[in-house]
């Protein structure tokens, strides 16, 4: 926003966005040179029970949660930005720019930041994708089929014949047809599957949050949307387990580092997914681009207003018995009273502020308690609520 009031109009560098796209996919792509090593080999303990489980075909392919989790981004960003373009950007104002252009054409802002939140998504999604693979060719750990796969060269059809529960196998063969499955099966730490789906159910409900439900703050269906598209990506999890791919705790570190990802990204491009300024309590729809500055000024006009009531409770009490205040004010003139010093806390405000408060303090009625062994025998007639106010001038505010 411009001090004038016209909105800013930023140059779109289609060749940096370009870069960046590349620069991002590029960083995930990087974490698939681990393949070229293989898996970390591992040995087993003859009793270790949770690898004697048999192979199951996934139930939810790789391909298809990578098909779904683009079917709903996309449609989602493209759906929310067309409605804060629509709706919240015409009636509120917004840290960041409005306008955008490419070599002197317009281009739609709704466009851009869709663009940009993309990018976001991808840029953390990579970054799940490079920890996954690091942490499961470096630490290798079995799957629970992995014997069923494997079928190594050692007899582990019984514990006796193996050697023992506690006897560890480190050199063996694997036997198995299927080179490919062999690898998997060696993969298990952590789930990628459970990683990406609380990655996309975590980041899709934080910006619908940040983008729209901010707006909306008694809508339920924002809440009930987050909590289905958490259990989504719970029930994922589960079919890890019970399709025999990983262990309970490989899914529980998944989705802890798929939701640790999300908030990351959520947390450092903050200044883009809250750019727009709203009203606490949302009864300004009319408010067209008011900057900061305004809701800063109103705050503080609605503290100094807050000062009138005193004035007026003392006043209606005077009014009450307008007889025992003469009388009080009459007696108060031929008795000096000392009055009370107050000392000030120093402060750093400026001349503005010290001008305010001295406004503040003229208007304010002049009640002063006299000293006890100098008070006159008419003071008792002053009515109780009037005595009252005076030792205590805020009861009746």
């Amino acid at each position: 926003m411009t001090s004038g009031g016209e909105v800013d109009t930023t140059e779109v560098k289609p060749l940096q966005l370009i870069c960046q796209a590349a620069l991002i996919f590029t960083f995930g792509a990087s974490s698939y040179l681990t393949v070229v090593f293989g898996p970390r080999k591992r040995g087993f303990f003859c009793g270790d029970e949770s690898i004697h489980y048999p192979f199951l075909y996934s139930t939810v392919p790789m391909a298809a949660l990578h098909i779904g989790f683009y079917a709903l981004l996309i449609p989602t960003i493209i759906s929310v930005e067309y409605y804060c373009s629509r709706y919240i950007y015409p009636k509120f104002s917004s840290k960041l720019p409005k306008k955008y252009e490419c070599n002197g054409y317009p281009i739609h802002a709704g466009l851009v930041r869709g663009v940009q939140f993309f990018l976001i998504s991808q840029l953390g999604y990579m970054i799940d994708i490079f920890f996954l693979n690091i942490t499961k060719y470096s630490v290798g750990r079995l799957r629970p089929h992995f014997l069923a796969v494997c079928r190594p060269s050692i007899n582990v059809s019984t514990v006796e014949a193996c050697g023992g529960a506690t006897t560890y196998i480190e050199h063996y063969l694997c036997l198995g047809k299927d080179d490919g499955k062999m690898v998997d099966a060696r993969l298990s730490f952590y789930s990628g599957h459970t990683s990406h789906s609380f990655y996309w159910a975590v980041f899709i409900s934080l910006y619908l949050y940040a983008r729209i439900s901010r707006r909306h703050k008694g809508s339920v269906c924002f809440v009930l949307l987050s909590t289905l598209l958490v259990a989504i990506a719970a029930l994922i999890g589960y079919s890890r387990v019970s399709d025999n791919k990983h262990h309970v705790s490989d899914v529980a570190v998944g989705a802890a580092a798929g939701t640790l990802i999300a908030a990351l990204m959520f947390y450092i491009f903050r200044r883009l997914f809250f750019d727009v300024i709203f009203f606490e309590d949302n009864t300004y729809p009319e408010a067209f681009d008011i900057p900061l500055e305004s809701v800063k000024t109103h705050q503080q006009e609605s503290i100094t207003t807050n000062v009138t009531p005193v004035t007026t409770a003392a006043n209606s009490v005077c009014n009450q018995s307008a007889e025992s205040c003469e009388t009080a004010s009459a007696d108060e003139q031929e008795e000096p009273i000392q009055k009370p010093v107050t000392v000030a806390k120093k402060t750093s405000s400026t001349a503005r502020s010290a001008n305010s408060r001295n406004d503040i303090r003229q208007h304010r009625p002049q009640i002063v308690q006299p000293h006890r062994t100098n008070v006159p025998e008419t003071i008792s007639t002053v009515p109780s609520v009037v005595r009252a106010s005076v030792h205590n001038p805020e009861s009746h505010v």
